[in-house]
């Protein structure tokens, strides 16, 4: 997968932050699903995909909601 992941350039023109960036990532996402209900924000949600040079969604729109963890 790391070959098809373009978000941080490629070869010698490779982003310095990388590896710092997705070790984040890793630590943040899962937080926030310990930490929160997500769901979305409508009934009827309308998620687009728009690709041209890199891939953009729009409408993807959730609300969180504070778990109860003890």
């Amino acid at each position: 997968m790391d070959r098809h992941l373009m978000t941080f350039g490629h070869g010698s023109r490779t982003c310095i932050g990388k590896n710092i960036s997705i070790m984040k990532m890793g630590k943040l996402v899962p937080q926030i699903i310990r930490k929160f209900e997500i769901e979305w924000a409508s009934d009827k949600p309308e998620w687009h995909v728009e690709t041209f040079w890199f891939a953009k969604q729009h409408g993807v729109i959730c609300r969180l909601r504070s778990r109860d963890l003890f």
